[in-house]
């Protein structure tokens, strides 16, 4: 059986996003990118509201360009093959997994509202 781990990145004063609503100030330097990194090969799936889920979309594309750092060219992957679950009442569709696992596999990607479940 697999352990559920919570995660979240937050300031001391409780923000995750800025005044101007940017995450930037959480990026994190090369030796902390590399402990998220070897952290994270073991996540099979993780759970996103969908502000969140818009934020970290990103590394759909980011880490693929050649000014991309190894970390990221490396959690960039991570995360393409990872499953995702996002819960939206707004939100279509999920990015579809890669096609190299990295761990087991909960069957999919998905978008979950309050009224429905839709398998991508």
């Amino acid at each position: 059986m697999g352990q559920l781990v919570y995660t979240g990145i937050g300031s001391l004063d409780g923000f995750t996003a800025d005044a101007h609503g940017e995450f930037d100030w959480s990026a994190p330097s090369e030796e902390v990118h590399s402990f998220i990194n070897e952290r994270d090969r073991a996540v099979a799936a993780e759970l996103y509201g969908r502000r969140l889920y818009e934020v970290v979309r990103a590394w759909e594309t980011f880490g693929t360009g050649p000014d991309a750092t190894p970390v990221e060219r490396e959690y960039g992957k991570i995360w393409r093959n990872r499953d995702k679950v996002v819960f939206s009442t707004t939100l279509p569709s999920v990015a579809p997994r890669g096609p190299a696992s990295n761990g087991p596999s909960i069957q999919g990607q998905y978008a979950v509202s309050s009224t429905r479940s839709t398998v991508m």
